[in-house]
């Protein structure tokens, strides 16, 4: 039996590159091993992401750390891989000469026929959208997925983007909304079920669309369908878009036990103007009425969200409505930025004169708030017993184990590492700005 490569992954972005990622070493399992460092490596992949300001100059300064390990081992493959790659394309060839191969994320399920025909010296890339639906066993077999001992996975359901957003880059580096048949979805986690996963997040860039470009299933009735797989204890989904949420979805979710009490739902800003500017599709008014009744089919709901702090055009008063959202939610989680441009994107041609230290205070002083927001939501739980899934030893202590109530709260606790992959109840003891500290109930 050939002796097999070591190949390194270093993943950049969402959910959705992590699943891929996952994808690339589970399908590249035969030929290659996954190690934690590039040093010794044979293949060496970045999957990047480009929601950030100026990622391809941070994907090329990574690439040039990296190139002494190619000096050291000439047959070193490097591949980019993800969004910067479909929206660079060749231009990443050119700028970087030490690069073999340049790949979108399309394409990433034949990243193993790819690289068996990349003869030494010759330069790729192998990008596009693929045409027609959303399918992953085209070249992977399902059943290579969910075999590395996990207890929760990522299942793209989704992906793509038909709202072009005046900010965003995703639907020109990932294309317009695909959804993959309900029946191979089932598949993929009746596999991971199989191996011992009890807990899924369904994922999509717009997951709310699923099913729109498909026949006969929706997202709320892919919720039931995956509901149905015994084995499955969990289930949680990103991203959803406010404007896409019917009412049949709300229902799915407050009627599923086993669907999570918690809901990631972005808004980005709290201006109308702003919001309208965007081309989000809703008003604040809108999202808020929302909110609402969610809470009130789910009282104990905990909800995250999105905030662009900062968008051309964004005055001091359009930033107060924003926090002044904040407090209306009472947001549990929050992931906030300072609008960075795209090229590309209809926002990169506004007027932008707000400076960007003003943006800093904006930003410093809304993330200030939802510390207090945040602390008060785990201060909640207090006194509270949970149900925990443990995932792993703590970080914090390897005396510890760490692990996520269903309202996705990490908790850290004194136990025997036999527990990694059950459930068990753990008492509240403490809370802190991110996590809570519990003790196991006997």
């Amino acid at each position: 039996m050939a002796k097999k490569k070591k190949l390194h992954i270093i993943t950049h972005g969402c959910q959705m590159n992590i699943y891929d990622s996952v994808r690339i070493k589970e399908s590249l399992a035969d030929e290659y091993i996954d190690i934690p460092s590039p040093k010794g490596a044979d293949l060496i992949i970045i999957n990047t992401c480009s929601v950030r300001e100026k990622p391809q100059i941070k994907v090329i300064a990574e690439l040039e750390n990296l190139r002494p390990l190619q000096r050291r081992n000439p047959n070193l493959i490097f591949v980019v891989a993800g969004c910067v790659a479909q929206q660079e394309k060749g231009n990443l060839i050119k700028r970087i000469p030490f690069l073999d191969l340049v790949i979108g994320p399309d394409k990433i399920a034949n990243l193993p026929n790819i690289l068996r025909d990349l003869k030494r010296g010759d330069k790729k890339q192998d990008t596009g959208f693929i045409s027609g639906g959303f399918h992953l066993e085209e070249f992977a077999p399902l059943e290579t997925f969910g075999k590395n001992g996990n207890v929760s996975a990522f299942v793209a359901v989704q992906k793509g983007c038909n709202k072009f957003c005046s900010y965003c880059i995703v639907p020109h580096v990932r294309g317009r909304e695909k959804s993959r048949p309900h029946e191979e979805v089932i598949r993929e986690i009746q596999n991971y079920s199989d191996a011992g996963v009890v807990e899924v997040t369904l994922l999509g860039q717009n997951i709310t669309a699923y099913g729109e470009d498909l026949n006969g299933c929706d997202f709320a009735d892919l919720l039931y369908k995956v509901a149905e797989i015994d084995k499955i204890k969990r289930i949680r989904f990103v991203t959803s878009h406010p404007a896409d949420m019917t009412d049949k979805q709300i229902d799915a979710i407050a009627n599923i036990d086993k669907v999570c009490n918690y809901l990631h739902l972005p808004i980005q800003c709290g201006s109308d103007r702003i919001l309208e500017l965007m081309n989000r599709g809703y008003t604040s008014g809108q999202y808020i009425d929302l909110i609402d009744r969610f809470r009130s089919r789910i009282p104990d709901l905990f909800v995250s969200g999105d905030m662009i702090v900062g968008f051309p055009g964004e005055t001091e008063q359009e930033f107060e409505q924003t926090m002044e959202i904040i407090d209306r939610i009472e947001y549990d989680l929050l992931f906030s930025f300072i609008y960075s441009s795209r090229p590309g994107t209809k926002a990169a041609r506004f007027d932008d004169p707000v400076s960007w230290d003003e943006k800093q205070k904006w930003l410093a002083r809304l993330q200030e708030r939802q510390k207090y927001h945040a602390r008060k939501s785990n201060e909640k739980l207090l006194g509270t017993t949970q149900e925990v899934l443990v995932e792993n030893i703590s970080k914090r202590s390897p005396n510890d184990l760490t692990g996520k109530t269903t309202s996705n709260k990490y908790v850290n606790f004194t136990a025997d590492s036999s527990l990694i992959g059950k459930f068990t109840q753990v008492k509240i003891v403490e809370a802190y700005q991110n996590s809570l500290r519990g003790e196991l109930v006997k």
